[in-house]
C-alpha cells in the first residue's frame, strides 16, 4: 500500500516534472489511480500549467480538490525535480 492508496487523480496541463506519462506512472507506484477526465469518482486534479478551465469546474461541481504539482509530490513524500527543458526555459 502506498501514499496514495484509495485516491484516483486526473491530470491537466503541461507538468514541470516529467510528462503526463511519467506522472502518472509515479502516482500508480505510489498506489492511486489516474483516470482522464473528472468525476464523482475522482479524488483529486492535478493543475499544471495551461490546465483546462473544463477540468477545473468539472472538479468544483463535483466536490474534486484540486492541488498543484507541487502539493501532488508533497503527498507522495518526493522531491520535485525539474525536466531538463523545463531548466532550460526558466533560464531564458
Amino acid at each position: 500500500l502506498g501514499k496514495l492508496s484509495g485516491s484516483t487523480f486526473c491530470i491537466t496541463g503541461a507538468m514541470v516534472t516529467g510528462t503526463r506519462d511519467q506522472v502518472e506512472r509515479l502516482i500508480e507506484k505510489h498506489g492511486g489511480a489516474v483516470k482522464s477526465s473528472v468525476s464523482k469518482k475522482v479524488t483529486y486534479l492535478v493543475v499544471g500549467e495551461g490546465g483546462g478551465n473544463n477540468k477545473a469546474e468539472a472538479a468544483r461541481k463535483n466536490g474534486t480538490q484540486i492541488l498543484t504539482e507541487e502539493q501532488l509530490y508533497t503527498m507522495m513524500g518526493e522531491i520535485m525535480n525539474l525536466r531538463s527543458d523545463q531548466l532550460l526555459s526558466r533560464e531564458e
